[in-house]
């Protein structure tokens, strides 16, 4: 054979491996779990000083098939964090602890998932934090597309009110075991403010968000992930002792550092996301980041 021959059947070869798709998506096999941990880092930009916020979390996430329904499934997640401010430098300091705990049935196909969630959210020695709503994702190849929206319900000292989301994403991979996410959330919660001389508050959340995920071994089906997310933030309240309206605009900067490991795993990222645990992204609000 001719080297000419040979290296169109080797390019022909690599063409093929290239554009062909990943294994199809499909409702859940059986019982599915993983286990996250990250680390977080948010910088505030205000007119006044604000000192930075840090938060540690724990979580994981069991799924697994309804064998009365084809296709239908259910996820149960859990969640905690510990987030404080101060440290060196700081004139500020002071912690707080986060429970999350959510339950979601879907729908999962060959061509993508639709499902209902439901999210509740406490913070000690201040109030808690309920989301709900619709969130689906499609596949086309190496591309998934995902989207999310519902409404907000909080409760407490200082927080009661209601709210809506909604949110869009897109996963692209570059490889089968590594992924890059473009995401875009928007919120708004009209609540209580929390000080003396304030009444009812407007809250508007924007975050627009990149997040790279790697799984370093198949066998091993442990992931890295880090992201960051800019976020601009408005607050208009009715101060009652000023008899006027005030808005406060800031924005913050997130960096975020964590792994996921995949009970089970045994196939790449792709097929983990597509076939496996649903992802973090699609169950939640975006009230804390979509990180």
């Amino acid at each position: 054979m001719s080297i000419s021959k040979k290296l169109m059947g080797t390019a022909c070869v690599l063409a093929a491996a290239f554009v062909a798709g990943p294994a199809a998506a499909d409702t859940l096999a059986g019982f599915t779990a993983m286990v996250n941990a990250d680390y977080t880092h948010t910088s505030v930009t205000s007119s006044s000083s604000q000192p930075d916020l840090n938060t540690a979390g724990l979580g994981g996430a069991i799924a697994m098939p309804v064998d009365e329904i084809s296709g239908l499934n259910w996820q149960l997640d859990g969640q905690y964090n510990h987030a404080w401010v101060g440290g060196s430098g700081s004139s500020s300091s002071g912690s707080a602890e986060f429970w999350d705990l959510g339950f979601s049935p879907f729908w999962a196909g060959q061509s993508g998932r639709v499902g209902l969630n439901v999210n509740y959210m406490t913070q000690t020695h201040f109030g808690h934090l309920t989301n709900g709503g619709l969130f689906t994702e499609w596949y086309f190849g190496r591309l998934t597309a995902a989207a999310k929206g519902g409404w907000l319900s909080t409760g407490g000292s200082a927080v009661g009110g209601h709210g809506n989301y909604v949110g869009g994403a897109v996963t692209f991979y570059a490889l089968p075991n590594l992924s890059v996410t473009g995401a875009a959330d928007w919120n708004d919660l009209v609540t209580g403010h929390g000080c003396g001389t304030c009444g009812r508050t407007d809250l508007h959340n924007w975050y627009l968000s990149a997040i790279v995920e790697f799984l370093v071994s198949e066998r091993f089906p442990l992931s890295i992930y880090g992201g960051f997310t800019y976020g601009t933030h408005h607050d208009t309240f009715f101060d009652t002792f000023l008899h006027a309206f005030v808005q406060e605009k800031f924005n913050t900067s997130t960096f975020l550092v964590g792994f996921h490991y995949y009970l089970g795993g045994g196939m790449p990222l792709i097929d983990l996301n597509r076939n496996g645990n649903l992802r973090p992204w699609l169950r939640g609000s975006g009230w804390e980041g979509p990180l």
